[in-house]
């Protein structure tokens, strides 16, 4: 049902997008990071906000991908899959730029075992970012004048193609470990109550008719999460901040920071996205 280069731009956005936070992660290596130019702020809060956009939209093109099974379902997702593949290059690209700027800054580089370790992650993702882009453009002129068709509740049937996503994963799963098949009887039934129970008691919210406010709720409970995560991480790493004032401090720019770019992510992708209605639709206060 899906085109071919559809589908192999897709993998090659995913695999792209993976190794983006593997290169990030790499440059965070005590070893490394004392040789890596753009391992501190300004260039560091690109590739951190960067990669996280990046993987974001190639998980959700894979699960708009997984969820065609007919002619409509193409229409209704293939060119927001489009947009997601050229988003996940675009984020590589512009950090890639902003670190060769601070390689050049920094010129003449100390060459080590560290700094060829960092070479050839970022050699790599170029490669891998170049391969994106070709297949892009070829899934573009394959998919030539392909109608597309806006669903009213494209937020809901976003997060419906990310669930669509976990099943497929799940029931792969399941086919080489059948002893898990309760349990992800038990998860999928959980998913489907918390989803149930949320359009009851936060109606508010409600994904498929209160867009913004849900993608507000959603920012701010997202935000709290990766705030712990990043304070937990940062704890083992490094012991934790020298105060309580600074630890509140810090928290407070974790909270504020992720929960910021996630709803300017939302009001200026998501659109382009397909996961809110046109700002100018008059149906959509909400």
């Amino acid at each position: 049902m899906t085109p071919p280069f559809l589908r192999y731009a897709t993998y090659s956005a995913l695999l792209t997008s993976v190794v983006f936070w593997l290169v990030f992660q790499l440059s965070k290596n005590a070893a490394i990071q004392t040789v890596a130019p753009f391992a501190n702020d300004p260039y560091d809060s690109v590739a951190s906000f960067a990669f996280q956009i990046a993987l974001a939209i190639a998980l959700l093109t894979l699960a708009r991908l997984v969820s065609i099974n007919n002619e409509k379902g193409l229409h209704l997702r293939a060119i927001f899959i489009l947009h997601g593949l050229l988003l996940v290059v675009a984020s590589v690209v512009i950090t890639l730029a902003v670190d060769f700027i601070a390689m050049a800054q920094a010129w003449p580089l100390t060459w080590s075992d560290s700094m060829v370790y960092l070479f050839s992650g970022l050699t790599l993702l170029s490669l891998l970012t170049a391969i994106t882009g070709i297949l892009l453009t070829t899934a573009w002129k394959e998919l030539g004048n392909l109608s597309s068709l806006t669903a009213s509740d494209s937020l809901a049937q976003s997060i419906g193609d990310c669930w669509t996503l976990v099943t497929v994963i799940a029931t792969w799963v399941v086919i080489y470990l059948p002893f898990l098949k309760s349990f992800w009887n038990w998860i999928d039934s959980l998913a489907h109550r918390i989803a149930a129970a949320w359009n009851e008691k936060l109606s508010f919210a409600n994904p498929s008719i209160r867009p913004w406010i849900f993608a507000m709720t959603f920012a701010v409970l997202l935000g709290f999460a990766l705030m712990g995560m990043i304070l937990i991480s940062e704890r083992i790493k490094e012991g934790g901040p020298p105060s309580p004032m600074i630890g509140w401090l810090l928290a407070g720019i974790f909270f504020g920071g992720e929960t910021i770019a996630i709803l300017l992510s939302f009001l200026f992708f998501g659109g382009y996205l397909g996961l809110r209605p046109k700002l100018n639709n008059p149906g959509t206060a909400g």
